[in-house]
């Protein structure tokens, strides 16, 4: 059966292993955002709620956005407070807005600077936007390839392949039923590469710093960087 990627990828999230590289990741934000006179903070696409929990933790006043429903179902339960709902069409402003673990991956150039036009739209004059990328590096040479993982009874295939500067992963899901059948699910995530030059363009925001992070290796496999809205 054919699935929504992003909602199939809610499903095996638990199953999967990233902690060190999201320790680091979440660590780099959390020292980032503190160097900034920020008080209240829109987290885009907040998958489980743990960043924003964690937001939360140091402090700040949080609320998590997300375009799929299970991951603000998951966040709900961890105990942000999260809405189903695109950025485009919030109308509240912030001091801040975050985007954490390759959202604007997910994007175009085209969807990417609409996307830039909602994140302004959000934050008070002088706010601050602070997203992570991933480098060329970081997908030809960490995000490709094929893994298996297993819990409980479920399993899980994940084939990742990069060309012409996009990620095409593929994701298949077995689940064990009550009649000892398995349910066969399977979608697909694309991801699009992006460069500095790109980002700052497209963006309609000042750069005012970018952050290099190797969380896989010695190479930098991820930018991450910080847009001022002036």
């Amino acid at each position: 059966m054919k699935s929504n990627g992003l909602e199939l990828y809610a499903k095996i999230e638990d199953m999967l292993d990233f902690t060190d590289a999201i320790e680091t990741l979440y660590g780099a934000f959390y020292a980032k955002l503190k160097t900034l006179d920020v008080k209240n903070i829109v987290d885009v696409g907040c998958g489980s709620g743990a960043f924003g929990l964690g937001l939360v933790k140091n402090g700040y006043s949080v609320l998590g956005v997300d375009i799929s429903e299970q991951m603000v179902e998951n966040a709900k339960k961890a105990g942000l407070d999260a809405r189903h709902i695109d950025i485009c069409q919030l109308n509240e402003k912030f001091d801040a807005a975050t985007a954490v673990f390759d959202v604007l991956n997910y994007m175009d150039k085209k969807a990417l600077e609409k996307f830039f036009g909602c994140i302004k739209n959000v934050l008070h004059d002088g706010g601050y936007f602070v997203a992570d990328i991933n480098s060329y590096y970081g997908f030809d040479e960490v995000a490709q390839g094929v893994i298996s993982v297993e819990k409980e009874s479920r399993f899980a295939v994940i084939e990742a392949e990069f060309d012409e500067k996009i990620l095409t992963t593929s994701i298949k899901l077995f689940s064990k039923q009550e009649d000892g059948f398995y349910k066969r699910e399977e979608g697909e995530i694309i991801q699009y590469y992006h460069d500095k030059k790109s980002m700052e363009k497209l963006s309609g925001m000042k750069v005012v710093d970018i952050v290099e992070l190797s969380l896989y290796g010695e190479n930098p496999d991820k930018y991450l960087y910080v847009f001022k809205n002036d």
